[in-house]
């Protein structure tokens, strides 16, 4: 109340429309050039989103245009980091065939680069293993 009394009606307005609701989170951090937002779309492949099953042999994701590279990150499920790559090319990367996961949960996330600024990011999507 005491905002509005100090500013004009219009600029109170404006700054309340400029604010975003609260909880939403856009998986675009920057628009290409051509302003077509769905292309910058990182979404998960392989694993797919909360999959059950053996361990993935593979990860992959859409890829983003404008992106140079894609950075990839692997989670257990108390938010322990064991395994990331930074330097991928292609939008997908085969899981490295010395490191073995054990039975339970985890977490990858991807981000698409551009030189060293992130263009998109998938957010973290869970994948289980249980054989």
């Amino acid at each position: 109340m005491w905002l509005q009394a100090m500013l004009p009606a219009a600029i109170v307005a404006t700054a309340l429309s400029c604010t975003a609701p609260a909880g939403r989170r856009d998986a675009t951090l920057t628009p290409p050039a051509g302003g077509d937002r769905a292309a910058s779309r990182l979404d998960h492949l392989t694993p797919a989103r909360d999959s059950v099953g053996g361990a993935p042999s593979e990860f992959a994701w859409t890829p983003v245009d404008g992106a140079d590279r894609y950075a990839i990150g692997v989670w257990t499920e108390v938010d322990v980091l064991v395994w990331r790559r930074d330097d991928l090319q292609a939008p997908s990367v085969p899981w490295p065939s010395d490191l073995q996961l054990e039975h339970g949960t985890y977490f990858w996330a991807v981000t698409a680069l551009r030189g060293d600024r992130p263009v998109a990011e998938s957010g973290r999507a869970a994948f289980v293993i249980v054989r």
